[in-house]
């Protein structure tokens, strides 16, 4: 495979590939090969909490790494942007800057938002409202994953902040459609919110709440039915936003939100590697 740039022959670019993921990237190769498998790993944990289903055999997705900052701001990007996903005529791309580019989160942690994104509008048995979609790429893009230990449902530190310092928003708002005058007002609180309301819906009934699985689905059965987000959430969930804005502010507040580990799958990731060149 050739790059498109330069940069193989500036730089030294190399190609690892294992069963779902392509990463094309300068860094080392001791740098490399753990992300790679993180992500297997992190493709079996988005199976399990979100609940798709994806073919046996998927179409890999690649994943462009920048190591260095001088080569990813030759991209011409906005400043603020860390990373993006898109679809080419080849398949999808991930795209990603050096670690603490642009936002203080990581490179691995802005590529599993970023594949969440990518597994959910593909394979998704619905078409997920804004809120949902962006929530469970921020609560998942947050696993821990380590040597032997997976962990769900820690609080970003960013996140954890926004809704110390400046709440929740309510659930009318987060439902409602996206009024664009008010997007870079609460653009923060909107995702701090996504991820508490999404980590009450996915987390806690791994834990024991089960009943919430089921009303979930039929929150989104019933957006795609009549397209109206906040009466197919009271109409599933049996209460007007009013009443489930104390749950959340209740579940919040309950001293530590609820943290999952679990074993970490023992099995060796396969990744091979190649150079590659300039066209």
């Amino acid at each position: 495979m050739l790059l498109s740039s330069s940069l193989a022959q500036a730089r030294n670019w190399s190609e690892y590939t294992s069963k779902n993921f392509i990463l094309q990237t300068d860094a080392s190769g001791k740098k490399t090969r753990p992300i790679l498998s993180n992500f297997e790993t992190f493709h079996t944990v988005v199976l399990f909490v979100a609940g798709v289903k994806v073919p046996t055999v998927l179409e890999p997705v690649v994943i462009v790494m920048y190591d260095l900052k001088r080569d990813f701001e030759a991209l011409g990007l906005n400043g603020s942007i860390a990373g993006y996903y898109h679809m080419t005529e080849e398949g999808p791309r991930m795209v990603v800057g050096p670690s603490n580019w642009g936002m203080r989160r990581s490179q691995q942690t802005i590529l599993f938002h970023e594949y969440v994104h990518y597994l959910m509008f593909n394979y998704s048995d619905f078409d997920n409202p804004r809120w949902f979609s962006e929530g469970l790429a921020e609560l998942l893009s947050g696993t821990r994953i380590e040597k032997d230990l997976i962990t769900l449902g820690v609080t970003p530190g960013y996140r954890g902040n926004m809704l110390k310092v400046k709440g929740k928003l309510d659930l009318a708002e987060l439902l409602a459609p996206i009024d664009g005058t008010k997007a870079a007002l609460w653009s923060g609180q909107f995702y701090a919110t996504t991820w508490l309301l999404t980590h009450y819906l996915k987390i806690s009934p791994l834990s024991g709440d089960a009943e919430l699985i089921s009303q979930s689905r039929e929150y989104l059965r019933l957006y795609n039915k009549n397209g109206d987000s906040i009466s197919a959430f009271e109409e599933s969930f049996g209460e007007d936003l009013a009443v489930m804005d104390k749950w959340l502010i209740a579940y919040l507040r309950e001293g530590g939100l609820t943290v999952l580990e679990m074993a970490r799958p023992t099995a060796e990731v396969a990744i091979s590697r190649r150079k590659l060149t300039t066209a």
